[in-house]
């Protein structure tokens, strides 16, 4: 038995680097991943209320599709409960 494992894993490098970057292209082209207001409002541990306000503001992009909202995932990156809170606070003021 030839063992070619050595030869394979060898030619397979450039492939697979190739496929990364072809990944990260579509990931590019298909643009920002979509979420709902609850789920956005999940994972900020607000309320829909305060997201949609946020929404609003300018504060987290959003996009209506028919009568729903959906805020791009990259906008909640960054922010945390305790801005949530105090831009909720500033709303209300």
């Amino acid at each position: 038995m030839i063992d070619i494992g050595g030869e394979l894993s060898a030619a397979l490098v450039p492939v697979l680097s190739e496929l990364r970057e072809l990944r990260a292209e579509v990931a590019a082209l298909r643009g920002p991943e979509w979420v709902t207001v609850e789920q956005a409002a999940s994972v900020l541990c607000c309320t829909p209320a305060t997201i949609r306000s946020r929404c609003r503001g300018g504060d987290l992009q959003s996009r209506r599709c028919g009568r729903k909202i959906l805020i791009a995932a990259d906008s909640l990156r960054g922010h945390t409960v305790a801005e949530v809170d105090a831009a909720a606070r500033e709303a209300r003021s």
